[in-house]
């Protein structure tokens, strides 16, 4: 498929993402033995994947992503991303806090056949957990709290 055709893949997973109601219509962004590197716990498949999305949104069901500079070449596709949303259920052993969570990243996504067979993520959860006070700083929760993104 081209690098276009893969774009529209990406950017309906992304709408599909963001409503509740059709998440389960994200995991059509995958192949079923997708390879992702850089989530915690993560292994290959697509039964992997779904475990780690489904936990991620119990703990933020309000989570929202927003994906920016999609650049693509050949077979892949990279781009920005920000994500927020409020921290209402456990998160990596960590309780609810209540409080707005955003993180940025930066994703490749290796597309045959019109799904991601590979993907590669650089994400910041040093930031995300400071923001839920599972690391405490006085300092740099003070940055992170005035950060303009928010």
């Amino acid at each position: 498929m081209s690098v276009e055709a893969n774009k529209v893949v990406l950017l309906r997973a992304v709408e599909n993402f963001n409503d509740p109601a059709r998440r389960a219509q994200y995991f059509q962004l995958y192949a079923d033995d997708a390879v992702v590197h850089g989530y915690p716990g993560v292994g290959p498949g697509l039964d992997s994947l779904r475990k780690f999305y489904h936990a991620l949104w119990s703990a933020f069901p309000d989570l929202r992503v927003r994906i920016d500079n999609v650049i693509g070449e050949h077979e892949k596709l990279a781009f920005c991303s920000w994500i927020q949303g409020t921290h209402r259920g456990d998160f990596l052993g960590i309780a609810a806090t209540g409080r707005t969570v955003t993180s940025a990243g930066v994703s490749l996504l290796r597309f045959s056949g019109g799904r991601c067979i590979e993907r590669w993520t650089q994400a910041d959860l040093l930031g995300a957990l400071l923001q839920v006070r599972a690391i405490r700083s006085p300092k740099i929760v003070a940055l992170i709290s005035r950060s303009p993104e928010r």
